[in-house]
């Protein structure tokens, strides 16, 4: 679509939306419609910001003369309904009908609003507030510009222009809700000046202090979670280096032992076979050992290295200790020694109540097979 107009609600919402756009390669029109504001003061202001953006950005800008009292008629009988309620969609409708009007007239493509970058706005009512509106052959097109932040890419741009951004929505009753500093003293005078306790130069005071409030907060937070990371890590950094060294020390322990003489006759019973334990299945850790005698492991030996009872393959080798093994009955050749370490490991300040730690061990276990006499 090469000719979008884009009713704007005002310039801090235009900025966000246009640079949207340009992405898409649209380079819309900007048409200022805005009748429901409650002032002529406040219109002036807003209008001001859209043309300090626009000639700033580059952008073509059109402006709807100013019309209280059509707006006024457009939501007459709904001056009670609730904010976000059916007065809010009249509204809609009403300066997105100017909108479509111009659009047409001046030949484009189709038309939308900013309306839809702000989080206070409800896109699905917008939508259709603009389709009842559109005219043959300038459809109105769908664009959510509060989508991929950017409400908060509005509020970035509109710093940087240094544009006016008002704090309510604009029309009388917008701002007579439950607090009495936005009630209007004066309801009858539609087009008067109104003070609706908003004053530009009270607002814009006000808002560093609440914004760097909530920043401080922000910070203490983020710093909190970063200690508590750093703090996870450092502790398992610990465990880490600990589980190391326990594992260092338990195979050391088990290579001296499986390397130093003695036999295994007293207390050796070999291990013949695995079954599972109580979750029946095998190769799980919690298996249990046949034990039986060394029968089973001499005869298998035997048969594989002389089948049918024949050892000349052993004639040529210089150590035959393999025969005597099978030949020895009951005496132990082999078994297994076993070695565990075990180390305990500080608990970090953070990590004790973040992780429930009153005190860390931690341990390794270590089997290794015994040879005595067998090469």
């Amino acid at each position: 679509m090469d000719r979008l107009l884009l009713h704007a609600c005002c310039g801090p919402c235009s900025t966000s939306c246009v640079e949207r756009l340009r992405t898409m390669d649209i380079e819309p029109v900007l048409y200022f419609a805005n009748d429901n504001l409650a002032t002529r003061e406040e219109y002036d202001k807003r209008l001001d910001a859209i043309r300090s953006f626009a000639q700033a950005a580059g952008v073509e800008l059109h402006a709807k003369p100013y019309d209280h009292d059509a707006w006024r008629a457009a939501v007459r009988g709904l001056e009670d309904e609730p904010e976000g309620g059916r007065r809010c969609d009249a509204c809609f409708r009403h300066s997105l009908a100017a909108a479509a009007e111009a659009a047409a007239k001046g030949g484009f493509e189709g038309f939308s609003t900013t309306l839809s970058v702000s989080p206070h706005k409800n896109s699905p009512r917008l939508f259709a507030a603009g389709h009842a509106v559109e005219r043959p052959g300038c459809p109105f097109v769908e664009h959510d510009f509060k989508k991929r932040n950017g409400f908060l890419r509005s509020v970035q741009l509109a710093a940087e222009y240094g544009l006016y951004r008002q704090t309510f929505c604009g029309c009388e009753f917008s701002c007579q809700g439950e607090n009495p500093r936005f009630r209007n003293p004066n309801p009858a005078a539609d087009n008067q000046t109104l003070d609706f306790g908003l004053r530009t130069s009270d607002s814009r005071a006000a808002a560093p202090v609440g914004r760097s409030g909530q920043a401080v907060v922000e910070l203490v937070v983020a710093m909190l979670a970063i200690l508590v990371i750093v703090g996870g890590l450092l502790q398992l950094v610990l465990l880490a280096h600990a589980d190391t060294e326990t594992m260092a020390e338990a195979t050391a322990q088990a290579s001296d032992a499986a390397a130093s003489k003695g036999s295994f006759a007293d207390t050796f019973s070999a291990i013949r076979d695995w079954e599972a334990g109580r979750d029946n299945l095998l190769l799980t850790p919690d298996d249990r050992e046949v034990g039986g005698s060394l029968a089973h492991p001499r005869n298998d030996i035997a048969s594989r290295t002389a089948p049918a009872g024949d050892w000349s393959a052993l004639d040529d080798a210089t150590h035959t200790d393999i025969r005597s093994f099978a030949e020895r009955g009951s005496t132990a050749a082999f078994g297994f020694v076993h070695a565990r370490a075990e180390r305990d490991v500080e608990v970090l300040p953070l990590s004790g109540p973040l992780f429930g730690l009153h005190q860390a061990t931690t341990g390794n276990d270590v089997w290794m097979v015994k040879v005595n006499d067998l090469y």
